[in-house]
């Protein structure tokens, strides 16, 4: 689970995952809910260095799947291959799940999926049929209207056979990747395409978080 960052477009000053409402951290009602999957039988958490500091010793003692809490790197692809390298410890031959601790409201449903759709040479994604207009904007104007028929607005958690996913990491280097799918599409892997949740959300901005703090009190009443 990836969690190493800085979270400067939250306008917290701090990591946004650190956010707590509550009794509760955001990155704790994420891992509440990883944890409570019975097919995830191990967690790797990615923090930065002042963060794990911090946090790693009270993590570790309320969950108790937390195998290992490790340091992140300069860029997101250098923090999942040092999550990666940590799994590989304990299940070198295991599928893995790359989650970011910023969508705290994942469900066992996504994640049994997307481990049934997992195969040698496959991995697989939840996704979102995109449903409003698309617009290529330059300048403030306008430019086109996009066709979205057949575009999808995907999440995580993304899942791998780990040795799959390490392998395309080591070739696809230093470029830039907005998703571990787009590593894993460079190396010659094909994605399976499940079906996402809108409760899914990554909280990312100041009004991400009002949605969070509602959907957490309609949890509080259930």
């Amino acid at each position: 689970m990836v969690a190493a960052g800085k979270g400067r477009r939250s306008g917290l000053g701090i990591n946004k995952v650190f956010f707590r409402f509550g009794s509760k951290l955001l990155i704790e009602q994420t891992l509440e809910n990883i944890c409570g999957c019975p097919e995830i039988r191990a967690v790797v958490v990615v923090l930065n260095q002042a963060d794990l500091r911090r946090h790693a010793s009270g993590l570790r003692k309320k969950f108790v799947k937390i195998r290992d809490i490790v340091t992140g790197g300069k860029e997101r692809r250098d923090s999942v291959m040092n999550g990666l390298r940590s799994a590989e410890k304990f299940s070198p031959r295991g599928k893995v799940l790359i989650h970011d601790a910023a969508r705290p409201f994942v469900n066992r449903r996504i994640v049994r999926d997307c481990l049934r759709k997992v195969g040698k040479g496959r991995g697989a994604v939840p996704g979102l049929a995109v449903t409003d207009t698309l617009k290529r904007v330059k300048n403030g104007l306008v430019q086109r209207t996009i066709d979205r028929a057949g575009l999808v607005e995907v999440q995580t958690p993304q899942a791998f056979i780990l040795k799959d996913i390490m392998a395309a990491f080591r070739r696809y280097g230093d470029k830039p990747a907005t998703d571990d799918c787009q590593v894993f599409e460079s190396w010659g892997g094909k994605i399976a395409v499940i079906e996402g949740s809108v409760l899914n959300f990554k909280v990312t901005y100041p009004g991400d978080f009002e949605l969070y703090k509602a959907l957490v009190r309609y949890l509080w009443d259930k």
